[in-house]
């Protein structure tokens, strides 16, 4: 079984667990959508203005006793200039 993850790469944080590739890029059509410096987009370094957010897109096959990483695709970047899709 196939599990879609949305991790800002930079940060090592993940952001959500999809069911499907189309689930995962509705979300951050979402997030793409909201404004730089809010709750996912807030940056966690003291550096606001310079920091940035660069969402991936992974597929795991989840399988006992550990999921297995099968694609890793850069999709979009949010910082105080905006969103800028991958």
């Amino acid at each position: 079984m196939s599990v879609f993850v949305i991790e800002d790469e930079l940060y090592a944080e993940w952001i959500g667990e999809f069911a499907s590739r189309s689930l995962a890029e509705d979300e951050l059509q979402r997030i793409a959508s909201l404004p730089y410096g809010r709750p996912p987009n807030l940056v966690p370094c003291a550096s606001f203005a310079t920091c940035r957010r660069k969402y991936c897109l992974i597929e795991f096959e989840a399988g006992e006793p550990e999921w297995k990483e099968v694609r890793r695709d850069h999709m979009l970047s949010v910082s105080a200039s905006g969103a800028v899709w991958a």
